[in-house]
């Protein structure tokens, strides 16, 4: 399947879309939506997500995310209902992933994992635990202990180090202590990466530490110094496309 987004203004409130794609009309969807915010974009890129055709972990989580995003929003005419069984499939299928040592893997519980997965399966699981959805306590802590132990390492390019700051901000997220983690992993940044992080999104999670852990001011220059939208070194593209970004 393939998804095209189009967005843009409606100058005097019309706009046209043109469709160039020849399509069969027993398989196509064409759908539009009108808002004053740019998260108008959102539905066109949730119905990606919806018909994606794999199901590695990243992929499952990712599918899910939308509907613990924006299904308490109704302008975005969400079925809370659907949603919300969608969220708890997730769960489900992350639990049947999750081996001994609280990583999840990339098909099943064995030791074919990925770091990044376990952060992102684990800040999934946060979330949907702070909106009231049913996630085993177990479950939660073995990902939590798995996390605890990928931020206290080190070595690695900058993809390594971002995904143990993200690691970091799942604990702080659980009301762990992370601040210690985050200084430590700051000072290895600056040794071996000095002038590129600070624009990357490892910095985005530090600086979300150093706010979780009530120290603003640590929080404030790294964020002031954030740019998102640049170029990303080539060891984290895997997870990591201008798509994600």
């Amino acid at each position: 399947p393939r998804t095209e987004v189009a967005a843009g203004p409606g100058a005097g409130g019309r706009a046209a879309v043109p469709v160039a794609r020849r399509m069969h009309k027993e398989f196509k969807t064409l759908d539009a939506s009108a808002s004053a915010l740019p998260l108008g974009m959102a539905r066109g890129l949730m119905h990606y997500l919806e018909k994606y055709p794999y199901g590695c972990t990243e992929q499952l989580v990712s599918r899910a995310w939308p509907a613990l995003a924006v299904a308490a929003q109704p302008e975005f005419g969400v079925d809370r209902k659907k949603a919300a069984g969608d969220v708890e499939t997730v769960v489900r299928m992350l639990q049947g992933r999750q081996n001994a040592d609280g990583a999840f893997g990339f098909w099943a519980a064995n030791s074919y994992v990925s770091d990044f997965h376990a952060a992102y399966a684990g800040h999934f699981l946060t979330e949907a635990r702070e909106r009231g959805h049913h996630v085993p306590p177990e479950m939660l802590s073995k990902a939590l202990v798995y996390l605890r132990s990928l931020a206290q390492g080190d070595g690695g390019g900058l993809g390594a180090e971002r995904t143990r700051a993200y690691a970091a901000y799942v604990l702080a997220r659980n009301g762990q202590q992370a601040a210690p983690l985050a200084a430590a992993l700051e000072a290895r940044l600056d040794r071996a990466h000095r002038g590129a992080w600070r624009t990357d999104p490892a910095a985005a999670y530090l600086a979300a530490v150093h706010r979780l852990q009530q120290d603003p001011r640590r929080a404030a220059p790294l964020i002031a110094a954030l740019r998102l939208a640049q170029s990303v070194v080539p060891d984290y593209l895997h997870f990591h496309d201008p798509l994600t970004r």
